[in-house]
């Protein structure tokens, strides 16, 4: 991957050179998990004030794990919002919810008053998490990308814009099952189709 993107100089979310790299990098990868890896590395590059970013999937069973992360605390986080039923990564992959949830203020969140209050108890102030959905008619929901930041109110209109940008890099080539693939599935080319 570009040594920028990778050190995460320049990090201004409307540099159009950062898109490209992306956009490359994301060609270059071979499998699901190298193109999510990518995915998060870029959220954190690409996002301001994003301290870590997670990816959460949703298995068949309606069970939900994270297998992507950028720091362990993010899937303790998110391992929260499991348990607890409520959290930015719960609405954003639930099939029925709105698709995007954010918070400028954890601490005092009322959409999730007992995940908001934990979340910043770890220290993080703010999140936002958008849906990765499957390009059918029904848009279904399989999972979310989330970003968290220990800066209050700090993920803006800007932040939003470049997150729902990442969600649909990371859900464009889902396959026809509806399902993600597995990890080390091969990722399609501009040349080959599932």
């Amino acid at each position: 991957m570009n040594e920028r993107l990778v050190s995460g100089s320049d990090r201004s979310p409307d540099s159009a050179g950062h898109m490209v790299e992306l956009t490359r990098s994301l060609l270059d990868a071979e499998t699901v998990d190298g193109v999510l890896r990518r995915i998060l590395l870029a959220a954190r590059v690409l996002i301001p004030d994003a301290d870590m970013a997670s990816i959460t999937l949703r298995e068949r069973t309606g069970e939900l794990g994270t297998p992507f992360y950028s720091d362990p605390e993010a899937v303790d986080l998110d391992r929260l919002q499991y348990r607890l039923g409520e959290g930015p990564c719960v609405t954003a992959a639930d099939p029925a919810g709105a698709a995007f949830a954010c918070s400028g203020d954890l601490s005092a969140e009322p959409a999730w008053p007992r995940f908001g209050p934990a979340a910043a108890s770890y220290g993080y102030a703010s999140v936002l998490a958008t849906a990765l959905l499957l390009p059918t008619e029904s848009d279904e929901a399989v999972g979310a990308l989330n970003v968290y930041s220990r800066a209050p109110g700090s993920l803006d209109d800007v932040a939003r814009d470049t997150a729902l940008l990442l969600a649909t890099h990371a859900s464009s080539p889902w396959p026809p099952s509806g399902r993600p693939p597995t990890a080390r599935a091969r990722w399609p080319t501009p040349r080959t189709r599932w």
